[in-house]
This record gives structure tokens, sequence and C-alpha cells, in this order.
């Protein structure tokens, strides 16, 4: 082999492993541990869901970042929750789309009226079924007065109670937390009057929890999601419960995509 053949093989060699290195490095995602982001990136997800014969208070794949560690400190009124659902979602913005949204980001999430009408599958109908037939801003627990959304307040530190007719539930109140700091927003949303079935609380009050952390990442977002919840440990309760609430997750992620999408056409 010539010396001028050997030079352009060795150029070619490097420049190849220049390409792959900085492809590998442009899949490094500093807030989530390594170990999940190929899959992250392939699947576009990464979910789980823990019972409470194991750790419901680990949660696997929270983002390092200044407003999901705030969830660490979230629990339900037990230290250990009867069960945790918990995703991770990687969501490519539109080609060329590389600006801050979190303006955009904040009205959305402040929408809560656009739930109404949001879909989810039901395991136990085996079909798709409409989750929230209504979904709206309450003034206060005690009058219960309904209030249009204000898509524009400041987000950081609000805090609003709201009312999802549920399809499973009937009229669930929840109070939702806000947050921003730069790139990321944040919603702590919690259960504030009990959950019947019949004339079971099924789930009292303070013993469901969602939690939401969106990061603008530039030219993609990262949206993680746990929901935590105790409920009396009753065979009837189990199934209905833990597949109500990972429909649930589903739904607010769907809901958060769907609009975000919309609003970025």
């Amino acid at each position: 082999m010539n010396l001028k053949l050997k030079t352009v093989l060795a150029f070619f060699v490097f420049f190849l492993w220049t390409v792959m290195g900085v492809a590998a490095d442009s899949k490094n995602i500093p807030e989530i541990s390594p170990d999940y982001v190929e899959t992250l990136l392939a699947e576009g997800r990464v979910t789980r869901n823990v019972d409470g014969k194991n750790d419901t208070t680990h949660l696997e794949f929270l983002p390092n970042s200044p407003l999901a560690k705030d969830f660490l400190k979230v629990s339900t009124t037990k230290s250990k929750p009867s069960f945790l659902t918990e995703s991770l979602y990687y969501i490519e913005k539109p080609e060329g789309s590389t600006g801050s949204d979190m303006k955009l980001i904040s009205q959305i999430v402040q929408s809560i009226s656009t739930l109404e009408g949001i879909e989810y599958y039901s395991n136990s109908a085996g079909k798709t079924k409409i989750l929230y037939s209504d979904v709206y801003v309450i003034d206060n627990l005690k009058n219960k007065n309904k209030l249009p959304d204000d898509e524009t307040a400041e987000v950081n530190n609000r805090e609003l109670y709201t009312c999802f007719v549920d399809a499973s539930f009937g009229e669930c109140f929840y109070k939702v937390n806000y947050k921003q700091k730069d790139n990321e927003l944040s919603m702590i949303i919690t259960l504030v009057e009990p959950i019947k079935f019949g004339f079971i609380n099924a789930i009292k009050a303070d013993n469901l929890v969602i939690c939401i952390d969106i990061l603008d990442k530039g030219d993609y977002l990262l949206m993680y999601l746990n929901a935590k919840v105790n409920y009396p440990s009753l065979s009837i309760f189990d199934n209905r419960v833990r597949s109500s609430l990972q429909a649930r997750v589903d739904a607010l992620y769907n809901w958060f995509v769907s609009s975000y999408e919309d609003k970025k056409k």
C-alpha cells in the first residue's frame, strides 16, 4: 500500500471517528441517567409501574433539574404510596424550531379546560373512551364557581383549584401548583376531596398526586410525569386504580403534545 493511499485511509478513519463521536455526544442528555438515553431516543419514552411490594418512593427517571428535584419532597399522606407510575418522554420540536417555547408551554398548561374531551383506552371496556367530559377552574372549594382559563397569567408560583369531571370517578377536585424557572416548568396536581366508589372513600384527599415537569432543550422537549396514590388494600381497587392512573398519565401527555403540535403549526 503506497503512502498516498495510507494517508487517504487514515484521514477517512479519522473522519468517521470524529463524526461518530459527535453523534454520540449529541445523544447525551445531562439531566437523565445515560442508562436510559438510548431507549428514550429510540422509543420516545421510558416508563415503569411500581406496586406497594416494592419501593414506591424512588423516582428512577426524575430529571436532574432544579424544579424536578422538588418532586422528591412531594408525597401522599403515607410515606410509601400504594402505587407509583413514572414516565419520561422525548419530544422532538418541528424542524427548524430551536428557540425557547416557554411562553407557549405556559399557555398550554394553564389552558385547563382544553382537557375536556380527551380520550383514553379503557382496559375494562376494551375500547377508547372520553376521559373528562368537563374540566374547569373554580374560585374556591367552598363555592366551586366555574371560572374561565387565564392562560396568560404569571405561571411561576401560581396556585388554582380545578374540577375534572371524570368518566370513572365523577367530579374530582384538585389543587394545581405551578413553578417556572428559566427553561423549565413544573406542575403538581393534588387531589383535595375524596374519590368515592359507592359509599367508600377509595382515594382520600392528598392521597393522589401527579407531578409534571417540562424542560425546553432548544430543539427538543423533555417531559417527565409521575403519579403516586394511596388506596385501601382491597383487591377490588387494585387493577381499577392502577390502570386508571396509568391511563390518566398517558392522557395528560397526549393532551400536552397534541396542544403543542397544534400551536406550532
